[in-house]
């Protein structure tokens, strides 16, 4: 095995590297291990084995080593799909006073609180040491600094601006790992909420609870995915007494089905889901959506998941026929309701994935042909299904080879990922569920209790 300081130590101090990789090895939700597996195929030769890489990377982390090697920053680089310039770049130096005292080093407590300009000079302050070590922003402090200019524009309120904001956020859930987005939805849902407490007419109020409704839920959807349960809880009950406040039936609708889908996989009792279901279908009436998509969707996958194939069957009939009247219909202006065949075509390869259904190898194949080039989540979750067909199907060798690159190349994290994963290695001979490859999936996928970043 290769010592740990012979292919890393160098002359020159590079205090700012640890933190640096920290952030972007956490901003993609990577385990230390996962970053080795990774970085290997980037280390031109005479690459440690995983194990060492993975000690490498939390020396780096800690600051252990005084200059990370030419060969090791080409790789990190590469890793990241990133320039090394741009991932090595030094931190830029402070900004001075007028006076020459550099404006990131006083201490706490030494501005004098003596009116607004001090306020945003401090907001300034922290983006500036947030932007250098590579953390969040914290909530609000760009609201902050762009105030002045908001008051002199009279400080409009730009609902249709917020609907842009909302409706992007489920894209780049799409596409970052499980937790990515939190500190934006946060900091939305903020800026929500002081709006809230201003005065506006009638309809921007209901507007803005709109917003707070889909914040909301996407916060919790979330919140579900990285196993914070109890937070998760709240933020669902605050989407739904907003969307009902709203008067945005669809908006009702579609938190009550969403809620009853990711609470299948959050862990959810069966009563609870149904009763989530039971609720959006009655809310939704004759009207068709997106949220009445999610709730049949909620309970195809359910009764497929309890062994009741008859009522799968029936319930994927039902999002069938509401998916083919919501396509096409302009329902994508509704703030969070958007629902399409890509979404139809997931819900029937998971359904008849667990029903052991011929039609499910068709159906994955029709769902990853619909998701758009770089999805994270919802592929590997149908690369995960596609696995445990070829497990019921007895092919256990490339069922699990197949689970396991898939995690690797996919996102690895999160409660959906866990969830079908216990269902392939549920699938296994009872021999089987001893096997390396096993116990693989299951460390994959393990994420400790309350790390979620927030």
């Amino acid at each position: 095995m290769a010592t740990d300081a012979a292919p890393e130590a160098e002359d020159e101090p590079r205090p700012t590297a640890g933190p640096r990789l920290r952030a972007e090895r956490k901003r993609r939700g990577w385990s230390c291990a996962k970053m080795a597996r990774r970085l290997a195929q980037h280390v031109p030769d005479q690459c440690p084995d995983h194990e060492t890489l993975t000690s490498y990377i939390k020396r780096w982390e800690a600051g252990k080593v005084t200059r990370i090697s030419d060969r090791y920053q080409y790789a990190l680089a590469a890793t990241f799909d990133m320039t090394e310039e741009d991932l090595f770049a030094p931190p830029a130096p402070p900004l001075s006073e007028p006076g020459g005292a550099p404006m990131g080093t006083v201490e706490h407590g030494s501005i004098p609180d003596s009116g607004d300009d001090d306020v945003k000079r401090r907001a300034a302050i922290q983006l500036i040491a947030a932007i250098s070590a590579g953390t969040a922003i914290p909530p609000g402090t760009v609201e902050i600094i762009l105030s002045g200019v908001e008051d002199a524009l009279g400080n409009p309120l730009d609902l249709a601006e917020w609907e842009r904001i909302v409706h992007e956020y489920p894209r780049l859930m799409d596409r970052r790992p499980v937790g990515a987005v939190i500190n934006g939805l946060t900091a939305d849902l903020i800026a929500v909420g002081q709006l809230l407490k201003q005065s506006h007419e009638v309809s921007e109020r209901a507007g803005l609870l709109r917003m707070r409704g889909g914040l909301a839920g996407l916060l919790a959807m979330d919140l579900d995915g990285l196993g914070e349960r109890r937070a998760a809880e709240t933020a669902w009950r605050t989407a739904v007494r907003a969307a009902d406040a709203s008067g945005d039936r669809n908006l009702a609708v579609w938190v009550r089905g969403r809620q009853a889908e990711v609470g299948i996989f959050a862990g959810r009792s069966d009563l609870i889901v149904s009763d989530l279901a039971d609720e959006a279908r009655q809310r939704a009436g004759k009207a068709p959506s997106g949220g009445l998509a999610r709730a049949h969707a909620a309970t195809a996958i359910m009764a497929a998941e309890q062994g009741n194939d008859t009522a799968a069957r029936a319930a994927l009939v039902n999002c069938r026929a509401v998916t083919g009247k919501v396509a096409g219909t302009g329902q994508a202006t509704v703030v969070c309701s958007g629902w399409s065949e890509k979404n139809m075509w997931w819900t029937e390869s998971y359904a008849f994935t667990l029903m052991g259904d011929r039609r499910a190898e068709a159906a994955l194949d029709q769902a990853l042909a619909l998701y758009p080039s770089g999805t994270l989540g919802p592929v590997t979750n149908l690369h995960l299904m596609r696995a445990m067909t070829m497990v019921k199907n007895r092919d256990i060798d490339h069922g699990l080879g197949y689970a396991i690159s898939s995690l690797h190349e996919g996102d690895a994290t999160g409660t959906v990922r866990r969830h079908l994963v216990r269902q392939i290695v549920d699938a296994l001979p009872e021999k089987a569920r001893t096997l390396p490859e096993a116990r693989e999936l299951r460390v994959l996928t393990s994420r400790p209790a309350g790390t979620a970043v927030l």
